[in-house]
């Protein structure tokens, strides 16, 4: 009786192991195949268009020199939101650096908002931002379903650099957050 339980149970044990491995074939050979649809969608609120005050060049001085942007700084926000929330934009800019970090101070004046519908917002002049500093650029109370256009036209735009600069190009980047102003909740 031992011998015959031996042989059944060689026999059945490659059996066992073997069939699993079918049975999961065979099930994932017959799940149900079905379309998947991804899409990627805008955010309510975005950053459309953001273009960057530019600077000619200029001879170097001994004395501290203001120069005036060649181009307007130009920022849109696109808000597809309705609500209470408002938002802002936060401008902020590096130091301007050609092998070594200069002390440079940016002042951006005079910025007219262009809005589709009527809304209650503020444009702030940025005066002296120096490097590291992040200053507030403009406010809108309300989210409206429209486009802004922020322009900041180049003859209000000045960049004071120090006398007896080392010659070369100098680079900085400029930083503008978006930031979602919650409203206040009384």
């Amino acid at each position: 009786m031992k011998n015959q339980m031996r042989w059944v149970l060689l026999l059945i044990l490659p059996l066992l192991f073997a069939s699993p491995s079918k049975i999961r074939a065979s099930s994932v050979g017959e799940e149900k195949k079905t379309d998947v649809s991804v899409r990627i969608r805008e955010p309510s609120i975005y950053l459309k268009e953001v273009i960057p005050p530019t600077f000619n060049r200029y001879p170097v001085k001994q004395t501290d020199i203001e120069l005036q942007a060649d181009r307007d700084l130009v920022i849109e926000v696109v808000d597809n939101r309705s609500g209470k929330n408002g938002w802002k934009l936060d401008y902020s800019l590096s130091a301007f650096k050609n092998e070594q970090e200069y002390a440079t101070k940016l002042s951006m004046k005079n910025g007219r908002l262009a809005t589709e519908e009527t809304t209650v917002y503020q444009v702030n002049d940025i005066e002296n931002i120096s490097n590291g500093e992040t200053q507030e650029l403009v406010r809108v109370s309300q989210g409206t379903k429209q486009t802004f256009r922020l322009v900041i036209p180049k003859e209000s735009i000045k960049l004071n650099v120090p006398a007896n600069s080392p010659s070369g190009t100098y680079k900085a980047i400029q930083t503008v957050n978006l930031v979602n102003v919650v409203a206040d909740v009384d």
